[in-house]
């Protein structure tokens, strides 16, 4: 694969054989480090609580509980 990265260090890889050269656009080359350091950078690990209330499980995908009534379509 060839790697590149965009403007807002996003990594793309594209075929050795140039059938994707036409998206590579103005986009810089890098080798397989850096894409690794790149993708490394924007992973967030968040540890997982040993236990969770309901409401916590809730508040970590950003839903109120009146919310998840609604979703599910319970008064």
């Amino acid at each position: 694969m060839k790697l590149f990265k965009d403007t807002n260090n996003e990594v793309f890889a594209y075929e050795l054989d140039g059938s994707q050269d036409h998206l590579i656009g103005n986009k810089t080359p890098i080798t397989q480090e850096e894409a690794d350091a790149l993708i490394a950078e924007k992973q967030v690990i968040i540890p997982a609580p040993t236990s969770l209330t309901p409401s916590e499980k809730l508040e970590l995908v950003g839903l109120t509980v009146d919310e998840l009534k609604s979703l599910l379509g319970v008064q």
